[in-house]
């Protein structure tokens, strides 16, 4: 029988406090939670993820009070993306105090914190009492978990879900380092680089790849299917390159905005993200698509390129790890 949420947030309180993993939503994709302060805890998230341990971990809060235990200082700069971002998908690197485990920091002396939107994290963060790390819930390089299928799929019953709508963003919270001379977004996401020079009013930087890693998202493949996924760009014909595969013999699945949906042959296994009028559907939809493809034991997976611009940077960053 399924518990109501209060029921839940109930028994996935115990499971943290009792140094175990919860599965939990929030607005960007659903996160595997360990308590904060609990070494032993945060080695199973390692463990069951099998991620390598120079990964640092989010720490997620409930409310603001949270925060002065977890960070050494905060500074001007850092209180302006609170006081405009809080609650919500954007991850802060702060200078971390001594009560946060190096397991969590890869052994940094920075720590990245997150505030999430969503109700049901922030019920679920308040009743455990201490914050969460957490990173997305999904194998090591695999498409995160935007709905509780998803992590069955991945891990069966291995940890409790704490049962939730749909990411309503679907991809991964911005991280941005505002602690160095000119602020560097560190990982891509939904709060975009324009808004957030907007709010502070300084120039703000693309970590490369190569960068020291000081948040997830920065060294390793990430967001891979089981098949190769080949992106077309804007300017190329998507439906050519499908055929090309077909003809070919492959079982191609083709990962594409409803414009292209709708022109496609019913031979093709096909994806809708949605409308090329709305990012925000596309990037909500994502992990959803990568999902539906290794269910479908495709061979190769055409995508379709978007505009590089507002969220759509996020979206081809996320697409581009995919296809590496």
């Amino acid at each position: 029988m399924q518990l109501d949420l209060e029921d839940q947030i109930s028994e996935a309180s115990e499971i943290i406090q009792n140094g175990g993993l919860v599965a939990f939503p929030t607005e960007t994709v659903y996160g595997l939670g360990a308590n904060a302060f609990n070494p032993e805890a945060i080695a199973k998230i390692f463990k069951l993820k099998n991620r390598p341990a120079d990964n640092p971990l989010i720490v997620h809060i409930s409310s603001l009070d949270m925060l002065p235990q977890l960070v050494n200082n905060i500074s001007d700069i850092n209180q302006k993306l609170i006081d405009y971002f809080w609650p919500g998908p954007l991850a802060i690197v702060f200078p971390k105090s001594k009560i946060i485990p190096d397991i969590v920091t890869a052994g940094l002396e920075t720590v990245v914190i997150r505030f999430p939107s969503n109700t049901i994290a922030q019920q679920f963060i308040a009743k455990c009492g201490v914050p969460i790390a957490a990173p997305s819930v999904n194998p090591s390089g695999k498409p995160s978990s935007t709905n509780p299928q998803h992590i069955r799929d991945y891990f069966t019953n291995k940890i409790f879900v704490l049962d939730g709508e749909p990411s309503e963003i679907g991809l991964e919270s911005t991280v941005i380092n505002a602690l160095e001379p000119t602020p560097v977004i560190l990982r891509l996401g939904a709060i975009t680089q324009e808004q957030i020079e907007e709010v502070l009013g300084v120039k703000v930087n693309i970590a490369q790849k190569k960068a020291e890693v000081q948040s997830p998202g920065m060294k390793y493949r990430h967001y891979a299917p089981e098949a190769k996924l080949e992106l077309v760009p804007l300017e190329e014909n998507i439906l050519d390159k499908i055929e090309l595969y077909m003809s070919q013999g492959k079982k191609v699945g083709a990962l594409v905005s409803s414009e292209i949906y709708n022109t496609l042959p019913n031979t093709v296994i096909v994806f809708d993200l949605g409308s090329r009028a709305n990012y925000q559907n596309i990037s909500s939809n994502l992990y959803a698509g990568l999902h539906y493809f290794d269910s479908q034991k495709v061979d190769i997976i055409i995508a379709e390129s978007f505009q590089n611009k507002g969220l759509g940077i996020a979206i081809m960053d996320r697409l581009n790890r995919a296809s590496e």
